[in-house]
């Protein structure tokens, strides 16, 4: 599948160009992944990145029913992450809060495609395929004893990549993925 990054587009794979990928990645330190990889490494990175993505539950409506990605959307508020509403602006839904343009993919967006690619092109094995030592807080050699964190204390989802979560985490309906802890 080629990489299309038509925003809007009803063929598009992408959120981010090749391009605009090399402009965020390039001068970017710890990423050799991505400096080693070769084009069509990096493509397939920025697709199955915008694959994982579109799969979560966004705010706001898609902006054209024929657009094939979950963004650009209309409503999508701009929250500020731990800080709430950051501006006021247009009245039509809420008058109080400042929403993304539905004509163009947000920045936290573009940015967490390029980190999620960057991640996905550093991992050794299918990221998403179990972890054999997930989940592991303790490990004695002899005589043999391994300890497991509570399934509930493991980051599941993108919460395992924090420079992708941070990006998205305001945009989501609710904090998918994020740690529970249960008292």
């Amino acid at each position: 599948m080629p990489l299309d990054a038509t925003v809007g587009g009803s063929a598009a794979t992408s959120y981010v160009s090749l391009s605009a990928a090399e402009v965020y990645l390039g001068d970017r330190l710890f990423a050799s992944a991505w400096d080693n990889a070769d084009e069509t490494e990096r493509a397939r990175a920025l697709i199955q990145a915008t694959g994982w993505l579109d799969q979560l539950a966004w705010e706001g409506i898609r902006t054209n029913t024929a657009q094939r990605l979950a963004w650009p959307r209309q409503w999508a508020p701009m929250l500020e992450p731990g800080l709430g509403l950051i501006a006021t602006t247009r009245a039509l839904a809420d008058d109080r809060v400042q929403y993304w343009p539905g004509d163009a993919v947000p920045r936290p967006i573009l940015e967490a495609t390029c980190e999620l690619a960057l991640a996905l092109l550093g991992e050794s094995s299918d990221p998403a395929g179990r972890d054999a030592g997930e989940g592991i807080t303790r490990e004695k050699v002899g005589p043999l004893e391994t300890e497991y964190a509570s399934p509930t204390l493991r980051k599941q989802g993108l919460a395992r990549y924090p420079a992708v979560w941070t990006r998205i985490q305001p945009l989501l309906r609710h904090a998918q993925g994020g740690t529970v802890t249960r008292a």
